[in-house]
């Protein structure tokens, strides 16, 4: 023990740090241990604060509408759930769907069976021929066809005329001398007395009846070229402007579905075509396609100038070019609220006012406007009925049966949507309605540009 002590003296330092860490190291297990139990029991609050809070957290589900500038379809706030996201899916696709449907019929309905005057060749005129040379060649033959395309979409709808005078004159004259060799057969005396020469007079009168009516069988309404006002011959000393060609193929197909709206009025319950006495139409009397959204000018107008812009002035671009933008509506030119370039230029459709005058029974005036309003987009915003005298039309052979007619003037509104009809504007035309430029097709991987894409030695630079 004595030589413990002095050794304790000398070593006393060593001693304390030595009872130091005896007496810490079980009150460092006590402690750690306690406090590592706190730590746990925070953190375990922690995380049940911030799971509660995403519990709680609300999420906004928004299905905008077509239409910019129109309320949302849907504008929920609830929590985050997988039943509400999937429908909120659902009705997103349904509606994108729907949009996509409605506009491709509407396209397929504005340009159902719309064939260019020339067709669809190898060499095609709109929106331009490949040369010089051609567009010559093709423009001269848009001429030649341009009035007979006409003619032949009368015949195509069973239009017809009344017999001519002479071929009634002659069937009259030989049915007159066939009559009275039977009457006079085997007399002597071949001079008709007065009885026998009225029976004869009132023949006559049936039998030129009956002619008129055989003609007019299968002929649906009478009309003739002549009808349309803005089909005249082509200057020949003057070079048919591409831009005009355009118009004239626009006036065309204005043409074309108010041939077919008169067809549709002349049909029966089946769809079956009434022959012309028997018929709502009797007869077309003229038919005035005016310029690009302005009405008809009337008869005195130049059937030859342009009705589509040339390029010629400045454009006048629609507000936007965003086919989801909802267009003003305008009642200034019609009670629809339609109206486009050069008015009112929108990026949608625009608009050929036709003035239609035809012979119609008058109790059937309804279903005529029923019918000029079911062909494609056309719409009548006018309508003017006029006593009708059709005596002078039954001596020149028309067959218009026993109704009581009237004269019929039509205002006629027809809209042509660009998106199909864009493709084929001629670029004057493009430009003067302040079409945009069709964007570029997108390039082909590996010819975006000429650049080398970077390596990724020089990006880490």
């Amino acid at each position: 023990m004595k030589k413990f002590v002095p050794w304790l003296k000398a070593n006393l330092i060593v001693v304390i740090a030595l009872a130091t860490a005896i007496i810490a190291a079980p009150l460092m297990i006590f402690f750690s241990t306690g406090w590592g139990s706190k730590v746990h029991k925070a953190a375990e609050a922690r995380v049940s604060q911030q799971a509660s809070a995403i519990a709680g957290l609300d999420v906004t589900y928004r299905v905008e509408p077509f239409l910019a500038g129109k309320p949302p379809v849907v504008d929920v706030t609830a929590p985050p759930n997988a039943a509400t996201t999937e429908r909120v899916k659902g009705l997103l696709t349904r509606i994108v769907d729907d949009v996509g449907r409605v506009r491709a019929d509407a396209i397929e309905r504005n340009s159902r069976g719309k064939r260019t005057i020339l067709g669809d060749g190898a060499d095609r005129l709109f929106p331009a021929p490949p040369d010089l040379s051609t567009s010559f060649r093709l423009l001269d033959q848009f001429v030649q066809a341009w009035p007979r395309a006409h003619a032949d979409l009368l015949k195509a709808h069973h239009a017809g005329s009344p017999p001519s005078e002479e071929s009634v004159r002659t069937a009259l004259e030989k049915f007159r001398t066939d009559e009275v060799a039977r009457i006079t057969a085997g007399r002597s005396d071949q001079k008709l007395t007065a009885d026998e020469e009225a029976r004869l007079t009132d023949s006559l009168a049936q039998r030129r009846l009956d002619i008129y009516r055989s003609s007019s069988a299968g002929t649906a309404f009478y009309a003739t070229p002549s009808v349309f006002s803005n089909v005249k011959p082509w200057p020949p000393s003057t070079v048919l402007p591409l831009e005009t060609a355009w118009d004239q193929q626009m006036i065309y197909w204005v043409n074309e579905d108010l041939i077919k709206a008169a067809l549709l009025a002349n049909s029966d319950g089946s769809g079956s075509r009434l022959d012309v006495f028997r018929a709502p139409v009797k007869i077309l009397e003229s038919i005035m396609v005016g310029p690009s959204g302005k009405p008809a000018p009337g008869a005195g107008a130049d059937p030859t100038s342009a009705g589509t812009p040339t390029g010629e002035g400045p454009a006048t671009p629609p507000e936007s070019d965003d086919e989801r933008t909802e267009l003003p509506k305008t009642f200034a030119v019609a009670h629809t609220g339609r109206a486009s370039w050069p008015a009112s230029p929108n990026p949608i459709y625009d608009l050929r006012y036709a003035d239609v005058v035809l012979i119609a029974a008058s109790k059937d005036v309804p279903k005529i406007l029923d019918a000029f309003s079911s062909v494609n987009f056309m719409t009548v915003v006018g309508v003017d009925i006029a006593d009708y005298d059709p005596l002078p039309d039954l001596r020149l052979g028309y067959d218009l049966g026993a109704d009581h007619l009237v004269r019929v003037s039509l205002r006629v509104e027809s809209a042509w949507l660009r998106a199909w009809l864009r493709p084929l504007m001629p670029a004057k035309v493009r430009e003067a309605l302040g079409v945009p430029p069709d964007a570029p097709p997108p390039a082909p991987p590996g010819e975006a540009g000429s650049e080398e894409p970077p390596s990724e030695e020089s990006e880490s630079n």
